[in-house]
């Protein structure tokens, strides 16, 4: 017998069982915390409400804000999510916006908002500075606790009193003719303005 031939035959029938084997692919999975993607999506949409408002046209600038920076995660680091605005109210005075996440374990939906209510508002005049004080009791609502900061727009922001539930008594003195306007922040950068 041919030893030569023999090993050419042990060679082939060695070469064809390792190409009849299934092909094995490796998959890399990576472990994501829950918590780490419910805080990026609520910041995201935080960020774009904070981006967006005082912007000539705040709807289209809040969707190309919030496309931008989900193109602009690491697909290596963090699952990058699809999203679907599914309502968007940007206005002077109530910011609001839901959003659907749609991650590959299931849908997040993120809903911020601030807005403020007005409990009472009085108004008198202060003949020694020749200003009238607006005195104003509002509520901030928002979707979550958060710290505020108050800036006048129009007129001298006096005095600021906090109350429990997010309430604040503040008082505005501005010149008898014209009419306060009082910014209100809070700690994410999402902000609006009440007229008094």
């Amino acid at each position: 017998m041919n030893y030569t031939l023999v090993a050419y035959i042990i060679s082939l029938t060695i070469a064809l069982a390792i190409l009849a084997q299934p092909q094995v692919m490796m998959i890399t999975l990576r472990e994501e915390s829950l918590e780490k993607a419910l805080a990026l999506d609520h910041w995201l949409v935080a960020n774009a409400l904070a981006y967006a408002y005082d912007k000539p046209n705040s709807e289209q600038a809040f969707i190309a804000f919030l496309e931008n920076e989900l193109q602009a995660l690491d697909p290596g680091l963090i699952e990058i999510p699809n999203a679907t605005v599914e309502s968007l109210v940007i206005r002077q005075e109530h910011v609001e916006a839901r959003i659907a996440f749609k991650h590959s374990w299931g849908v997040h939906r993120v809903h911020v908002f601030l807005s403020i209510n007005m409990l009472s508002k009085s108004s008198s005049y202060d003949p020694k500075r020749n200003i009238v004080v607006i005195k104003a009791r509002l509520q901030v609502l928002s979707d979550k606790p958060v710290l505020v900061s108050f800036k006048a727009l129009e007129g001298e922001l006096l005095n600021v009193k906090q109350y429990a539930n997010q309430v604040y008594e503040v008082e505005i003195g501005i010149a008898p003719n014209l009419r306060a306007k009082l910014l209100i922040m809070d700690s994410r950068g999402l902000k609006v303005v009440v007229e008094l």
